[in-house]
Protein backbone atom coordinates (compact mmCIF):
# COMPACT_ATOMS: atom_id res chain seq x y z
CA UNK A 1 0.00 0.00 0.00
CA UNK A 2 1.35 3.34 -0.81
CA UNK A 3 0.27 6.84 0.74
CA UNK A 4 0.71 10.29 -1.38
CA UNK A 5 0.24 13.86 -0.33
CA UNK A 6 -1.70 14.91 -3.58
CA UNK A 7 -3.22 18.51 -3.91
CA UNK A 8 -5.11 19.45 -7.27
CA UNK A 9 -6.79 22.55 -8.29
CA UNK A 10 -10.57 24.32 -8.95
CA UNK A 11 -10.95 27.36 -9.93
CA UNK A 12 -7.94 28.83 -8.61
CA UNK A 13 -8.63 26.92 -5.11
CA UNK A 14 -5.82 24.33 -3.95
CA UNK A 15 -7.62 21.17 -2.74
CA UNK A 16 -4.94 18.91 -0.57
CA UNK A 17 -5.03 15.10 0.13
CA UNK A 18 -3.94 11.59 0.33
CA UNK A 19 -4.30 9.29 -2.45
CA UNK A 20 -4.00 5.41 -1.07
CA UNK A 21 -3.23 3.27 -3.26
CA UNK A 22 -2.58 -0.62 -3.04
CA UNK A 23 0.29 -2.57 -4.11
CA UNK A 24 0.30 -2.91 -8.11
CA UNK A 25 -0.26 -6.10 -9.85
CA UNK A 26 0.24 -5.67 -13.33
CA UNK A 27 -1.60 -3.38 -15.40
CA UNK A 28 -5.39 -4.14 -14.74
CA UNK A 29 -7.22 -1.03 -13.72
CA UNK A 30 -8.81 -1.24 -10.36
CA UNK A 31 -12.09 0.92 -9.04
CA UNK A 32 -11.52 3.93 -7.01
CA UNK A 33 -13.54 5.23 -3.93
CA UNK A 34 -13.48 9.22 -3.03
CA UNK A 35 -13.83 9.86 0.82
CA UNK A 36 -15.78 12.76 1.84
CA UNK A 37 -15.79 14.19 5.29
CA UNK A 38 -18.65 16.09 6.80
CA UNK A 39 -18.63 20.29 8.51
CA UNK A 40 -15.97 20.08 10.97
CA UNK A 41 -16.00 21.05 14.23
CA UNK A 42 -12.10 21.07 14.94
CA UNK A 43 -9.98 22.96 12.34
CA UNK A 44 -7.77 20.00 11.67
CA UNK A 45 -7.27 18.26 8.01
CA UNK A 46 -9.29 14.93 7.26
CA UNK A 47 -6.27 13.42 7.93
CA UNK A 48 -5.87 13.44 11.08
CA UNK A 49 -9.66 12.65 11.72
CA UNK A 50 -9.80 8.88 11.12
CA UNK A 51 -10.83 8.60 7.46
CA UNK A 52 -7.39 7.26 6.39
CA UNK A 53 -8.05 3.92 8.23
CA UNK A 54 -11.40 3.95 6.16
CA UNK A 55 -9.41 4.46 3.19
CA UNK A 56 -7.13 1.90 4.35
CA UNK A 57 -9.91 -0.57 4.31
CA UNK A 58 -10.49 0.24 1.42
CA UNK A 59 -6.58 0.04 -0.46
CA UNK A 60 -6.67 -3.60 1.38
CA UNK A 61 -9.82 -4.89 -1.04
CA UNK A 62 -7.74 -3.87 -4.27
CA UNK A 63 -9.27 -0.45 -4.41
CA UNK A 64 -7.91 2.93 -4.89
CA UNK A 65 -8.86 5.92 -2.21
CA UNK A 66 -8.64 9.57 -2.22
CA UNK A 67 -9.34 11.61 1.05
CA UNK A 68 -9.11 14.98 0.89
CA UNK A 69 -10.09 18.38 2.48
CA UNK A 70 -13.07 20.28 0.97
CA UNK A 71 -12.55 24.19 0.62
CA UNK A 72 -12.80 27.01 3.52
CA UNK A 73 -11.32 23.97 5.81
CA UNK A 74 -8.03 23.18 7.11
CA UNK A 75 -5.53 21.85 4.48
CA UNK A 76 -7.07 23.35 1.94
CA UNK A 77 -7.49 27.30 0.69
CA UNK A 78 -10.92 28.97 -0.64
CA UNK A 79 -13.89 29.58 1.75
CA UNK A 80 -16.57 27.29 2.73
CA UNK A 81 -20.20 26.74 0.78
CA UNK A 82 -22.24 24.40 -0.54
CA UNK A 83 -21.51 25.07 -3.62
CA UNK A 84 -18.11 25.41 -3.74
CA UNK A 85 -18.12 21.71 -2.13
CA UNK A 86 -19.87 20.28 -4.63
CA UNK A 87 -17.33 21.44 -7.05
CA UNK A 88 -14.80 20.45 -4.94
CA UNK A 89 -16.48 16.87 -4.90
CA UNK A 90 -16.70 17.41 -9.05
CA UNK A 91 -12.86 18.03 -9.12
CA UNK A 92 -12.28 15.46 -7.18
CA UNK A 93 -13.69 12.92 -9.20
CA UNK A 94 -11.92 14.84 -12.25
CA UNK A 95 -8.81 13.92 -10.39
CA UNK A 96 -9.72 10.16 -10.02
CA UNK A 97 -11.25 9.75 -13.07
CA UNK A 98 -8.01 11.10 -14.97
CA UNK A 99 -5.65 8.42 -13.69
CA UNK A 100 -5.18 5.49 -15.98
CA UNK A 101 -5.44 2.92 -13.73
CA UNK A 102 -9.28 3.67 -12.39
CA UNK A 103 -11.83 1.73 -13.58
CA UNK A 104 -15.11 2.63 -12.00
CA UNK A 105 -15.52 4.99 -9.33
CA UNK A 106 -17.42 5.19 -5.68
CA UNK A 107 -18.53 8.11 -3.59
CA UNK A 108 -18.17 7.48 0.28
CA UNK A 109 -19.84 10.59 1.99
CA UNK A 110 -20.48 12.37 5.79
CA UNK A 111 -22.79 14.05 6.93
CA UNK A 112 -22.32 17.34 5.33
CA UNK A 113 -20.33 15.84 2.84
CA UNK A 114 -23.14 13.19 1.68
CA UNK A 115 -25.42 16.59 1.15
CA UNK A 116 -23.10 17.11 -2.07
CA UNK A 117 -22.54 13.87 -2.64
CA UNK A 118 -26.56 12.66 -3.11
CA UNK A 119 -26.40 16.40 -5.28
CA UNK A 120 -23.18 15.21 -7.51
CA UNK A 121 -24.21 12.07 -7.75
CA UNK A 122 -27.69 12.74 -9.31
CA UNK A 123 -25.91 15.02 -11.52
CA UNK A 124 -22.56 13.06 -12.28
CA UNK A 125 -22.99 9.40 -14.07
CA UNK A 126 -18.97 9.22 -13.57
CA UNK A 127 -20.31 8.30 -9.74
CA UNK A 128 -21.26 4.74 -9.95
CA UNK A 129 -21.53 3.53 -6.63
CA UNK A 130 -23.20 6.23 -3.86
CA UNK A 131 -22.53 5.61 0.01
CA UNK A 132 -24.27 8.07 2.61
CA UNK A 133 -23.62 8.07 6.25
CA UNK A 134 -25.57 10.62 8.67
CA UNK A 135 -26.69 12.09 6.24
CA UNK A 136 -29.62 15.09 6.86
CA UNK A 137 -33.34 14.42 4.35
CA UNK A 138 -32.51 18.65 4.76
CA UNK A 139 -30.01 21.22 6.63
CA UNK A 140 -32.02 22.51 9.43
CA UNK A 141 -29.28 24.89 10.88
CA UNK A 142 -30.19 28.24 12.97
CA UNK A 143 -28.39 31.10 10.93
CA UNK A 144 -27.56 32.90 14.18
CA UNK A 145 -26.05 29.79 15.85
CA UNK A 146 -24.47 28.54 12.61
CA UNK A 147 -23.09 32.05 12.81
CA UNK A 148 -21.91 31.85 16.16
CA UNK A 149 -20.10 28.03 15.66
CA UNK A 150 -18.34 29.77 12.41
CA UNK A 151 -16.85 32.73 14.50
CA UNK A 152 -16.42 29.80 17.57
CA UNK A 153 -15.25 26.89 15.96
CA UNK A 154 -12.71 28.39 13.20
CA UNK A 155 -13.32 25.04 11.67
CA UNK A 156 -14.65 26.83 8.58
CA UNK A 157 -13.74 29.84 6.85
CA UNK A 158 -16.24 32.70 5.13
CA UNK A 159 -15.37 35.43 3.62
CA UNK A 160 -17.72 37.15 5.57
CA UNK A 161 -20.60 35.74 7.72
CA UNK A 162 -23.63 37.99 7.78
CA UNK A 163 -23.00 37.42 3.84
CA UNK A 164 -22.33 33.75 3.83
CA UNK A 165 -25.70 32.84 6.04
CA UNK A 166 -27.81 34.63 3.78
CA UNK A 167 -26.29 32.60 0.81
CA UNK A 168 -25.89 29.13 2.68
CA UNK A 169 -29.67 29.38 3.52
CA UNK A 170 -29.96 29.52 -0.31
CA UNK A 171 -28.07 26.67 -1.23
CA UNK A 172 -29.25 24.01 1.63
CA UNK A 173 -32.72 24.76 -0.60
CA UNK A 174 -31.39 24.20 -3.31
CA UNK A 175 -28.87 21.28 -2.28
CA UNK A 176 -32.20 19.66 -0.52
CA UNK A 177 -31.11 15.61 -0.55
CA UNK A 178 -34.72 14.89 -0.15
CA UNK A 179 -34.81 16.14 -3.59
CA UNK A 180 -32.28 15.56 -5.08
CA UNK A 181 -32.09 11.74 -3.87
CA UNK A 182 -35.11 10.88 -6.55
CA UNK A 183 -32.61 11.16 -9.20
CA UNK A 184 -29.65 8.91 -7.74
CA UNK A 185 -29.55 6.01 -9.58
CA UNK A 186 -26.61 4.40 -8.68
CA UNK A 187 -26.36 1.54 -6.43
CA UNK A 188 -26.96 3.45 -2.96
CA UNK A 189 -26.28 2.64 0.59
CA UNK A 190 -27.91 5.08 3.12
CA UNK A 191 -25.93 4.58 6.76
CA UNK A 192 -27.15 6.20 10.17
CA UNK A 193 -26.66 5.78 13.44
CA UNK A 194 -29.71 4.52 15.56
CA UNK A 195 -28.97 7.28 18.54
CA UNK A 196 -27.41 10.27 15.88
CA UNK A 197 -27.57 13.18 18.22
CA UNK A 198 -26.96 15.40 15.04
CA UNK A 199 -29.45 14.14 12.57
CA UNK A 200 -32.55 12.35 13.68
CA UNK A 201 -32.41 8.63 12.22
CA UNK A 202 -35.83 9.12 10.14
CA UNK A 203 -34.17 11.40 7.97
CA UNK A 204 -32.45 8.14 7.01
CA UNK A 205 -35.42 6.43 6.16
CA UNK A 206 -37.18 9.39 4.20
CA UNK A 207 -33.92 9.44 1.82
CA UNK A 208 -34.40 5.39 1.38
CA UNK A 209 -38.32 5.48 0.28
CA UNK A 210 -37.29 8.63 -1.67
CA UNK A 211 -34.26 7.33 -3.90
CA UNK A 212 -34.90 6.61 -7.64
CA UNK A 213 -32.31 3.80 -7.32
CA UNK A 214 -33.60 -0.02 -7.83
CA UNK A 215 -30.29 -1.37 -6.08
CA UNK A 216 -30.10 0.43 -2.80
CA UNK A 217 -29.93 -0.61 1.25
CA UNK A 218 -30.83 0.95 4.65
CA UNK A 219 -28.21 -0.05 7.47
CA UNK A 220 -29.43 1.49 10.61
CA UNK A 221 -26.13 1.54 12.98
CA UNK A 222 -27.63 -0.16 16.30
CA UNK A 223 -25.90 1.70 19.52
CA UNK A 224 -24.60 4.35 17.19
CA UNK A 225 -24.12 8.02 16.79
CA UNK A 226 -23.62 10.54 14.55
CA UNK A 227 -19.75 9.66 13.68
CA UNK A 228 -20.07 6.42 12.86
CA UNK A 229 -16.88 6.26 10.94
CA UNK A 230 -15.68 5.40 14.29
CA UNK A 231 -18.03 2.09 14.05
CA UNK A 232 -15.59 -0.63 13.06
CA UNK A 233 -18.29 -3.75 12.47
CA UNK A 234 -20.57 -0.32 10.27
CA UNK A 235 -17.33 0.68 8.35
CA UNK A 236 -16.21 -3.49 7.46
CA UNK A 237 -19.89 -3.78 6.23
CA UNK A 238 -19.71 -0.03 4.31
CA UNK A 239 -16.54 -1.11 2.39
CA UNK A 240 -17.34 -4.51 1.61
CA UNK A 241 -20.77 -2.87 -0.09
CA UNK A 242 -19.11 -0.29 -1.77
CA UNK A 243 -16.23 -2.74 -3.39
CA UNK A 244 -18.86 -5.48 -4.44
CA UNK A 245 -21.12 -2.79 -6.45
CA UNK A 246 -17.73 -1.43 -7.70
CA UNK A 247 -16.69 -4.48 -9.08
CA UNK A 248 -19.97 -5.71 -10.53
CA UNK A 249 -19.86 -2.52 -12.49
CA UNK A 250 -16.58 -3.34 -14.44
Amino acid sequence: MREEKISFKRDGVRLSGTLFTPQAEGAEKRPAVCLCHGIPKVAKPVEEKGYGELAKRFCKRGVIALIFNFSGTAGSSGYFSLRSWSEDLRAAVDFLSRAREVSKLGVVAFSGGAVVAIYNAAHDARINVLATCSCPAALRLDPESFKAFIKKQRSLRAEDADKFIKKFAAEAEELRPLRWIKDVRQPLLIMHGELDELVDVRDAYKLFEATGSSEKELFIVKGAGHRIREHVVAMEFLADWVVWRLQQRR
